[in-house]
Formats: C-alpha cells, structure tokens, sequence
C-alpha cells in the first residue's frame, strides 16, 4: 500500500539516480529514507525499461514507497532525446548538458517559449548561447529540420502542461482585475499572451494608460495592471 504525506523525489545524475523519501507534517519536512542507483554499463537511461525495473527493486529492499514522486528533468532535454537529438545530448554528463541549457536560458527571461528553446539548442549544439532567427543557423544538414519541428512540437506539449499545472493550482486573478476585464469586454476582443492581458478593440474607444498618454490611436493596447498571478 502507498504510504499517505510522503513524497519521492529522483534526482538523475551522471552517476546514476538518487531517491530520497521525505515526510511531511504540516510545515515540517523529514527525510526518512534514501537509495542510489548506479549507472552501469548496461543499466543506464539509454535502457529506461531496464532501469526502470532495477529502480523499483532497489526502493522496494529498502522499503521506500509514496503516493507523490517529483522527478527533476528539463523539458527541453527530454524533447530533444525522444526526437532525433540524442547526440547533441550527454547523458553521462547531465551536470555539464544543464550547466549549458542555464546559461542559454538566463539569457531571455520572459521571452517567448520558442526562442528560449531556439537559445538552448544552440548552446548544446554549438556551445553558443543566443537563440537563432532559423533553422539553418543551428548550421545543422537539412535531414535535421524534421527532428528539429518534433522537437518544437513536443516542447510545447510540456511547457503547456506545465503551465496549466500551475495555473489550476498557484494563478489566481485579482477580483479587481476580473471585474475590469468584465467591463472590458464589451469593447474589446480580449486574448492572454505572456501573462499579459491585451486586447483588440472593435471600435477605437479612448483608453488612457498608467502614463496618462490616450492609446485613441492604436490597434493593441497593452493594459499591465491586468497581470493574472
């Protein structure tokens, strides 16, 4: 039976993964339980169904189990192994491949989701840290580009689901701003981009903005007092 108000955490590293159980009471978190499992020649996440197996077996001897289990991995790491990226990535040296990802991703905070991941691609495959305007200046052959679309494709499926994750459990929006967007709304095409509310007005009414400046004469106005947090 799964023990109640304990979490496994998995940490994947060079080495091997490291389980950890810890229990939590209210505010309190105790660590009441750890494991390693070495990688090895032929146990190693290039063989995820072995592993997968021997890592049950190992919690099991030490009699580690949990209903909730949180396991580190950068989503771009993983979509860029499931879809023909594999030799960009070095699985024995996860510190260094993460190391790299960082650097590239610090580079754009807040920035589309696409040119962070453009960014990050670079940096494992070219050791440079800018996100690129196109393909080709990955400098990759052109058999590349299909690889490079999934990748894209499967980014965005866990980046989404991430962030509804934490929409349906931490963003909560202000009752101020959902009675300004009620009244908004009927004036304006309203749409979610970054956070940030913006809307498309479908009359041109006049707005004044925090700076005090009529937006009389533009098509998209931006209203950052309407952050949803």
């Amino acid at each position: 039976m799964l023990s109640t108000g304990k979490t496994l955490g998995l940490a994947i590293r060079e080495q091997g993964i490291t389980a950890v159980l810890v229990k939590t009471s209210g505010s309190q978190r105790t660590v009441c339980g750890g494991a390693t499992l070495p990688f090895s020649g032929d146990l190693n996440l290039n063989e995820p169904g072995k592993l997968g197996k021997e890592l049950k077996k190992l919690l099991q001897q030490q009699g580690i189990s949990a209903s909730r289990c949180v396991i580190g991995l950068a989503a771009n790491w993983i979509a860029c192994r499931e879809n023909g990226f594999e030799e960009f990535l070095r699985p024995r040296q996860l510190t260094s491949d993460v190391f790299q990802m960082g650097r590239a991703y610090i580079r754009y905070p807040g920035a589309p989701r696409f040119q962070q991941l453009d960014a990050i691609l670079n940096a494992l495959i070219n050791r440079r840290y800018g996100a690129v305007a196109s393909f080709g200046e990955f400098g990759l052959d052109e058999r590349y580009r299909n690889n490079y679309e999934r990748i894209r494709g499967r980014y965005n499926e866990l980046y989404s689901a991430l962030n509804n994750v934490a929409a349906a459990k931490y963003w909560k929006p202000y009752e101020s701003a959902k009675a300004v967007l009620k009244t908004l709304h009927r004036d304006y095409d309203l749409y979610i981009a970054s956070g940030v509310t913006r809307c498309n007005p479908l009359k041109p009414p006049t707005l004044i903005s925090p700076t005090g400046r009529s937006n009389r004469d533009s098509t998209m106005i931006r209203i950052p007092w309407i952050m949803l947090v």
